[in-house]
């Protein structure tokens, strides 16, 4: 490990909301990138939520935005649907990061096995959560 090792600067070069393209997922289910710049949406609180403005499912289709997946607005621990975002669901960015275009630091041959092209861009978490779980 070398603690000396020194990050080089990622420049960013994001469009603005509803300009950018969807990203491919990293693997099935992963939380997409974010392909667009956030800045203006921070800080991102449980009672103001910028992103969910655009990523509603009732308005997604209407501003060309990616709806939040029905596992977002889903309570696992009362396995029950609600109304808005689950309260452990708010803070996006807890699981989604911006895309930079930086240089790879380390290698990486890791290649992901999607089921269908489907899966690449969009999330179907809540009816495979449970597979293999008996």
């Amino acid at each position: 490990m070398n603690e000396e090792l020194v990050l080089p600067e990622s420049p960013l070069n994001l469009k603005e909301a509803g300009e950018s393209e969807v990203l491919p997922r990293s693997f099935e289910n992963s939380p997409p990138l974010i392909p667009h710049v956030i800045v203006d949406f921070l800080p991102i609180k449980i009672g103001e939520n910028m992103c969910f403005g655009c990523h509603d499912p009732e308005a997604a289709a209407d501003v060309g935005a990616t709806p939040v997946p029905k596992s977002h607005m889903y309570d696992i621990r009362n396995d029950k649907q609600i109304e808005g975002l689950a309260g452990s669901n708010f803070n996006c960015t807890q699981c989604h990061v911006v895309q930079a275009d930086a240089p790879t630091i380390v290698g990486n041959s890791f290649k992901a096995d999607f089921r269908n092209d489907k899966s690449r861009i969009s999330s179907n978490l809540l009816e495979t959560l449970n597979e293999g779980v008996e």
